[in-house]
């Protein structure tokens, strides 16, 4: 059986996030206010790729016909392989600061859309900065569940981004708005950053580095 590994990745990476962090509103704001040298990148992939294929980062084909893999010591089905697989990482990074905000960026939902009002809002709480909605988790609301749900929901294909910072953004309504003040500070406490990368199939994530 075909695991899924984190293979660390040089900084060849890093064109890769400055070209996907080029849309979205706090996207073009990490990459104006975060240094990406200053921090470690790993690819979420199945063991036995090339180095070519591992860096071919716009190419897909890497992930799909695994039939099924193991991550976390869990057996995931194909259809959930790598969102699943983002969310137990995700899962299992948040908790290890004692407070956090973590963002999905959803370039494609509308707050007033029919199915952002059926499907989305029920379950989960979103920030809102400029006209961009965000599914917000913080260390009192995160569940693997939630973020797998917030992972499919997010994920354009052609854009996703997630971006956890040690400072906390809370608001007491389903949807709530930050100004760039607050963004600002949210900014400087970024500690993990993760895009999509392999044609939807996966993702990269970066983590600074500890001073």
């Amino acid at each position: 059986m075909k695991q899924i590994v984190e293979i660390p990745l040089d900084r060849r990476a890093i064109s890769h996030f400055q070209k996907r962090l080029e849309y979205g509103a706090i996207s073009k704001l990490l990459l104006k206010g975060v240094d990406l040298e200053k921090g470690s990148i790993i690819a979420l992939l199945p063991n036995g790729l090339t180095e070519s294929e591992v860096y071919d980062f716009e190419g897909g084909g890497k992930v799909g016909e695994i039939r099924k893999v193991e991550y976390y010591g869990q057996i995931i089905a194909p259809k959930e392989t790598t969102d699943k697989i983002l969310s137990l990482n995700l899962f299992q990074v948040s908790n290890s600061y004692g407070t956090f905000s973590l963002l999905f960026e959803d370039v494609l939902r509308d707050e007033n859309g029919a199915a952002f009002q059926s499907k989305y809002k029920p379950y989960g709480q979103f920030l809102k900065y400029g006209e961009q909605l965000y599914h917000y988790f913080h260390s009192q609301s995160i569940s693997a569940e939630g973020l797998e749900r917030a992972i499919k929901a997010a994920n354009a294909i052609w854009h996703f981004m997630a971006v956890l910072s040690v400072t906390p953004l809370q608001g007491a309504d389903t949807i709530f708005t930050v100004n760039s003040t607050e963004m600002d500070i949210f900014i400087d406490g970024v500690q993990l950053i993760c895009v999509g990368a392999y044609d939807g199939e996966s993702y990269l994530i970066w983590r600074k580095h500890v001073e």
